[in-house]
């Protein structure tokens, strides 16, 4: 849902800023997880067209290079190019920067107030979003909000990781998946 949400709202951006839907292939970590993987997505009864459970064959034609391991393809995985998009968004009439790191937040009459390590509002809104993953744990704590959200107190980091490389790495780059 969010990502089709991005892209509607991100479609009209000019130039390369714009993601593209060109069908992303995961990879399952190890052969002995493609079945768990595989029976994950039959047992949510997923959209086949959001995502479906592919073999090492079907991976490897729709990459278009060879594979090691199937996993899932998710027909409507988006190419974004960070470096066009940021500076468009950064561009949107309404969309102001204000450098900081919020430490805690404080509700009050008008929403809430963020505010940084020495007590300073950065900014207030009527609703607030923390998309800094594994940081957020440390916000709503620091806010006195964590009690209440039990899940989110359990929450443990995973290594994440977005490579970056050379197209001709590639042979060519990236490709529409299937195409």
């Amino acid at each position: 849902a969010g990502g089709g949400r991005a892209l509607g709202r991100w479609a009209g951006l000019p130039g390369g800023a714009a993601p593209g839907v060109w069908g992303t292939v995961q990879l399952d970590r190890d052969a002995g997880r493609a079945a768990a993987l595989a029976d994950t997505v039959a047992t949510l009864a997923f959209p086949a067209d959001w995502v479906r459970a592919v073999s090492r064959d079907e991976a490897s034609a729709l990459a278009g290079l060879p594979l090691a391991r199937g996993g899932v393809f998710f027909g409507q995985g988006m190419l974004v190019q960070p470096s066009e998009l940021i500076p468009a968004l950064l561009a949107t009439a309404g969309v102001r920067v204000a450098p900081g790191c919020v430490a805690r937040l404080a509700r009050d009459a008008g929403g809430w107030r963020a505010l940084d390590a020495t007590g300073a509002t950065l900014g207030q809104a009527a609703h607030v979003i923390l998309a800094n993953a594994f940081g957020a744990r440390q916000v709503l704590a620091a806010s006195d909000l964590l009690t209440p959200l039990p899940r989110v107190a359990l929450m443990s980091a995973l290594a994440g990781a977005v490579p970056l490389l050379p197209a001709a790495a590639l042979g060519g780059g990236p490709r529409r998946a299937g195409g």
